[in-house]
This record gives structure tokens, sequence and C-alpha cells, in this order.
């Protein structure tokens, strides 16, 4: 969810993903609690390249690689900063990979 709204947000308004990443990670901290943390890791992946991620199924891929790595990280990385930011880059980093081999 908040990996889509960066991205749209940066797209449509013609903007830095900084600000629409900003903007999703409060919003949910304030509103949707429960998930806030997730939310928060997709705005990241949220400002990766539009040259990159330019296709509804890489929208899937990328959600499925946050995902995993997501519960495969969090319970290990506790408290270390920078956690939301890896998963991030190891998401679209599998997805560029990939490419790379079809």
């Amino acid at each position: 969810m908040g990996f889509v709204a960066v991205y749209l947000l940066t797209i449509n308004l013609s903007i830095s993903s900084i600000v629409p990443s900003a903007a999703v990670g409060f919003l949910s901290a304030i509103f949707i609690k429960k998930y806030s943390y997730e939310i928060y890791t997709g705005s990241f992946i949220g400002m990766s390249s539009a040259f990159y991620v330019n296709e509804v199924s890489d929208f899937l891929f990328i959600s499925s690689f946050a995902t995993f790595f997501y519960l495969l990280l969090t319970p290990h990385f506790k408290g270390i900063g920078g956690k939301f930011g890896m998963i991030a880059f190891l998401s679209v980093s599998s997805l560029i990979i990939l490419r790379s081999f079809v």
C-alpha cells in the first residue's frame, strides 16, 4: 500500500519521492498504527526509479520479495536502523537481478 501510494504520488506530482514517503509514513503512523511499519517499508520501495519499476508485474514481484525479506529479517534486526531501507533495496535489487536472467 505504501509502495503504490509513494510511487503514484511521485510520478503524478513530478516531485522528489522523499516528501510522499514521509507523508505516507506519517499518515500511516497516525491512522493505521497496526500496519504502520509495513506501510512505511513499502514507502521506501515506492522511492524506486520508474526506470526499473514500471509494470504491474513489477509491483507484484517487488511486493512478494519485500514480504519475504520483511518476515525473514525483522525478527533479527530489532532496534537496528536502516532495516526498512535495506528491505527495499533487497526487494528492488532482486527484481533487477531476475530481469537480467530473463
